[in-house]
């Protein structure tokens, strides 16, 4: 469905996809956390969770958030930075640490309305070239939280960052960015194949799609489009086996998903290459679709987590050559 949605308009497919990630993180946390008020407001409100990362276990001490301790519950410090907002976004998960227990940071996970007392919004917009991308912007803001208490009835405490409760909205969100990547993926696909269908080379009278250099880069793009998809649904079966209790392996859906964002990511954008090749020219040219995309994935504000390629293949690089050594 992100996919789909993302192909057809990209920035209603953004905050949607935050969304979802974070509301099947929530349903997964198993916990006495008082969320059917929240989702209340999504059905009848058409209010949006913000996005949700969970902790990087690698940088454990990087939080920004603190959580101290008060009467009767948690008060909550810090910031939530470029968060991607709309008029939509109404709850901020958040996960602030609380001390050292064992020698290991204790975290507190918390829902709270961007409304609360002690809350501050400061957005900015992360609009495209104007000449590039013609009516095209992405919303991203902080969060920032000062004071803000949230009882002990509404906060979900965690001895570690490894805590499945908080892994799985990482693997949920490394999905969610990766359908993401597919959607524009194929979007850029279908605006190159319209276009050789369409062009036509003076001097022969034939659309530009009978010629083998450009069969060749279309077939080119449709395999590598073919391979993200399939990689997708990889990454996606792996997870509803986990989540179903179906004797999942989480270490093996990590890893996958590591390496699947990493390579729809990547591939997104051979395949945008290819079809601005196939087009030619008016690729370039103000308002032209495949250049929206290009402005796009140039943006700063199109950043979901996806960017840090280099620390993403040290990651992976790590895993196999773990695995290997455990042979």
């Amino acid at each position: 469905m992100i996919a789909d949605l993302a192909a057809q308009h990209l920035p209603s497919a953004l905050p949607l996809a935050m969304h979802l990630s974070s509301a099947w993180g929530l349903r997964l946390l198993r916990s006495d956390l008082p969320v059917n008020r929240y989702f209340s407001e999504v059905r009848n409100d058409g209010r949006l969770f913000a996005g949700f990362r969970g902790i990087e276990l690698e940088e454990p001490n990087s939080a920004p958030i603190l959580a101290t301790q008060a009467d009767g519950g948690f008060r909550f410090n810090g910031t939530r930075s470029r968060l991607h907002l709309d008029s939509r976004v109404h709850v901020v998960p958040v996960c602030g640490r609380i001390g050292h227990a064992g020698g290991r940071p204790e975290f507190a996970f918390a829902l709270i309305p961007v409304t609360a007392q002690g809350v501050a919004l400061s957005r900015h917009t992360d609009a495209l070239n104007a000449e590039e991308a013609e009516g095209t912007e992405f919303v991203t803001g902080d969060v920032r939280l000062q004071d803000v208490f949230v009882p002990a009835s509404e906060a979900v405490l965690f001895a570690s960052p490894e805590a499945e409760g908080l892994d799985n909205f990482t693997l949920l969100h490394r999905l969610h960015v990766s359908a993401i990547y597919a959607g524009i993926a194929r979007s850029a696909l279908a605006s190159a194949r319209d276009s050789a269908k369409a062009s036509h080379v003076p001097q022969w009278g034939l659309p530009l799609s009978r010629f083998p250099g450009t069969q060749f880069l279309v077939a080119d793009a449709a395999i590598l489009l073919e391979t993200c998809e399939s990689q997708l649904v990889t990454y996606g079966s792996r997870l509803n086996q986990l989540f179903n209790e179906q004797g999942g392996d989480r270490r093996l859906a990590a890893d996958t998903g590591l390496l699947t964002m990493e390579y729809v990511v990547d591939t997104t954008h051979k395949i945008l290459q290819l079809a601005m090749k196939i087009t030619g020219i008016s690729s370039i040219r103000s308002g032209h679709p495949l250049a929206n995309l290009y402005a796009t994935l140039r943006s700063p504000g199109f950043d979901m987590g996806q960017t840090d390629s280099a620390n993403n293949r040290d990651r992976i690089a790590k895993a196999i050559l773990q695995e290997a050594a455990n042979v």
